[in-house]
């Protein structure tokens, strides 16, 4: 989508301008789709001269009436007859007259801007990177071609912000090329760089890795708990255990990789979507890691660079490889297979619904594993291609640095104007014959959140939550849990929860059932500007066999806040896609600063506690060393033999004072049944796990209250509990 935007080119030169020169404004209508299309003949020369009335657009199959039709040219690569040597001499000669009038740089949409997007390079990588891109520059002309260079690995940094200065570019390119990768982090750090189109995109990419939840697929959050003794686990459930944690932190490593990989790009391409002129992106990597739970993110990707008209152009860096690219494919499809036929040895396997989601992923997985097929499918979904299986890029980056200079921007306004969050394919045609036609592919129509990414499956959640009477067909719970207020901020947890009892399955064959199940939370502070977004979408597969004991499971995801006194409102959209059910719950919170003296944390019915190798995230309350909290908002606890009324908790003594007690009582109508005293450490922060057994008391609803008492001050909580 086109907007209307002012671009001052102070920030994109090296120079300052006088203070005397008036910055251009550029002004573009509304809801207008911007196409680059490449025409090229079957020998490969670049078909010129085509005008408005040799094109037509169909979106989703609907002839699109276009708004404008303009050509852009630059050099030719490929070998030209007399007649195009005298077309040529004419684009040159404009060219260089455009070079000596400074007056031709106000012609914005001339601008092109490329970004060079190195991702997670080897030594081997980095050399071929460096050789491709340093042979890209060599084909550079005009003064209105600017360049970024973006280094992506576990962090995101700016190493050079657009310029059109060709020796820093060199200088740049060619120290990451030659340093080690240890050696290029000392050199570049994120805090040397200080262009103010640094700091967003890094913010950008902080905030869009903060917008994805912290839940594996069902019930499995990143927490933390106190320190847990595992000693007391039998040997195979011990072994099990471990299996678990190695397999769920290769899958957390996966979804990581593959959201640093999304949310770079989107970043980069958020930033250039504000810009006009020739918008590309050439994106070096060893292999683009897009598993399961990115997918729906990689999508969104696709389509933000669509709508901003930005085309990414991929370079596989691994050179000729002799490796076959299915090979990962094969292995891990193979141990998602050993994986479900070992673990029917276990008896509560059928209970074990995070067993069944996590061998769904790893096999849903598999089908994406292909990490050259995903940088193939980003780059022509994108109006791109993929330059891999190659020592030498130097005759496809020639051919790619005249794309990046000739080519048609056609623009049209759709006739669907609904944002309906389908995906809408764009197809260019011309009435020449033996042509080859390369633009990107299609967009998701999705509306607008200021500051949140919006994916195509929120699209129906959104529109529950704009229904005057909202739909209520699935019981769910969600609410905002305060743990720690620390620098003038509250630390807390959004909590989402829904018994899978009720779920849809369809059937898809004799053995398979299918089920998809969707979560959008918006946090909206007292403007009704969404401030935080929790969003989930889990796509399953399941044995019909399983189908019974998956049931008994839960949907838990979570995503850490930090929210600054005042007053929010929690909306919350829930979906069971198969069934075609819609929940939508609201609730309103107050964030206040704790006064002076110890202070409680909200309490978290305890679902289960599990072990976690990674290291804990300290922006995570549910985080802790070696154990990670899996909350449930369900209240209902069921009066067997040696259960136990579990909650999570934070407690905060006053520093210095007297030693501290927490005080756990069990109420039922306001009268006390039941109090456990419980000394606890006189530290800053403790986290503590706070157990009532139900015996002795009687099925019904009670009260359990917690008190952290510090000689005569006191902080009280308490929570709802339901005996069964």
């Amino acid at each position: 989508m086109r907007r209307t935007f002012a671009l001052a080119l102070a920030a994109l030169s090296c120079a300052p301008l006088a203070r005397s020169q008036q910055t251009p404004v550029i002004r573009a209508e509304a809801n207008e789709i911007l196409v680059d299309v490449v025409v090229r003949d079957r020998s490969g020369k670049l078909v010129r001269g085509l005008k408005q009335t040799d094109f037509t657009v169909r979106e989703a199959g609907v002839s699109q009436p276009l708004t404008s039709l303009r050509e852009l040219r630059g050099p030719s690569t490929v070998t030209p007859g007399a007649a195009e040597v005298a077309e040529e001499v004419k684009v040159q000669a404009t060219v260089r007259d455009a070079v000596r009038d400074a007056s031709a740089m106000r012609v914005n949409r001339q601008i092109r801007l490329v970004s060079m997007v190195f991702e997670r390079l080897g030594q081997d990588g980095r050399r071929i990177a460096r050789e491709a891109a340093l042979e890209f520059l060599e084909r550079d002309y005009g003064p209105n071609v600017y360049y970024a260079v973006i280094s992506v690995d576990q962090g995101f940094r700016f190493l050079q912000s657009y310029t059109n200065d060709r020796e820093k570019l060199r200088t740049v390119i060619d120290k990451f090329g030659t340093m080690a990768p240890t050696d290029f982090a000392n050199e570049f750090t994120a805090g040397s760089v200080n262009e103010g189109g640094a700091a967003r995109l890094t913010n950008a990419v902080v905030a869009a890795l903060n917008t994805g939840n912290r839940a594996s697929a069902v019930d499995a959050q990143f927490s933390n708990t106190p320190q847990v003794d595992l000693s007391a686990l039998a040997s195979q459930q011990m072994a099990r255990s471990e299996a678990n944690m190695r397999e769920f932190a290769l899958m957390l490593t996966r979804d990581q990789l593959g959201k640093i990989s999304v949310f770079s790009l989107w970043a980069v391409i958020d930033s250039l979507a504000k810009l006009p002129g020739r918008k590309s992106v050439l994106y070096f990597s060893e292999g683009l890691v897009m598993p399961n739970g990115v997918w729906d993110q990689f999508r969104g990707l696709v389509s933000a660079a669509n709508r901003a008209n930005v085309t990414i152009y991929a370079v596989d860096a691994r050179g000729l490889s002799p490796q076959s690219e299915q090979a990962p494919a094969t292995a891990m499809m193979a141990a998602a297979a050993n994986r479900s036929a070992n673990y029917q040895l276990f008896e509560d396997a059928l209970l074990d619904e995070r067993f069944q989601m996590r061998t769904a992923d790893m096999t849903l997985d598999s089908i994406r594993a292909n990490a050259q097929q995903s940088l193939r499918e980003l780059a022509e979904s994108t109006g791109g291609y993929l330059l891999a299986n190659v020592n030498d890029f130097r005759p496809a980056i020639r051919k790619l640095s005249e794309e990046f200079h000739s080519y048609y921007e056609l623009t049209y306004r759709p006739v669907n104007t609904v944002y309906d969050g389908r995906f809408r394919p764009i197809e260019v045609k011309v009435n020449r014959k033996d042509v080859v036609i390369q633009a990107r592919n299609g967009y998701f129509a999705l509306p607008a959140i200021e500051g949140q990414m919006v994916f195509p499956y929120e699209v129906p959640l959104l529109h529950a939550l704009s229904k005057p009477q909202p739909p209520a067909d699935l019981e769910f719970r969600s609410a905002i849990v305060p743990f720690t207020f620390e620098g003038g901020v509250q630390r807390a947890s959004l909590i989402f929860d829904l018994p899978l009892s009720g779920v849809e399955f369809t059937k898809v064959d004799e053995t398979r059932t299918r089920t998809n199940l969707s979560v959008l939370a918006l946090v909206k502070d007292e403007q009704g500007h969404v401030v935080t977004k929790l969003s989930r979408n889990v796509p399953l597969e399941q044995p019909a066999d399983r189908v019974e004991g998956f049931r008994k499971g839960r949907f838990i995801v979570t995503r850490p806040l930090e929210l600054p006194p005042g007053r929010y409102t929690l909306e919350t959209a829930a979906a069971d896609h198969e069934g075609n059910r819609f929940a939508v719950r609201r609730s309103v919170h107050v964030i206040v600063a704790p006064p002076e003296g110890p202070t409680l944390s909200g309490l978290a019915m305890l679902r289960r506690v599990e072990p976690m190798s990674a290291d804990p995230d300290p922006a995570d309350p549910l985080h802790m060393k070696g154990a990670r909290i899996v909350p449930t908002l369900n209240e209902k606890v069921s009066r067997e033999p040696n259960n136990m009324v579990s909650v999570y908790l934070v407690a905060c003594p006053k520093d210095g004072e007297d030693a501290p007690e927490l005080v756990i009582d069990m109420l039922r109508d306001g009268k006390l049944v039941r109090r456990d005293k419980r000394p606890i450490e006189n530290a800053t922060v403790v986290p503590y796990i706070a157990r009532t057994p139900v015996g002795g008391l009687e099925p019904g609803r009670y009260e359990l209250r917690a008190t952290l008492m510090q000689g005569k001050r006191i902080a009280q909580r308490s929570i709802p509990v339901t005996i069964e």
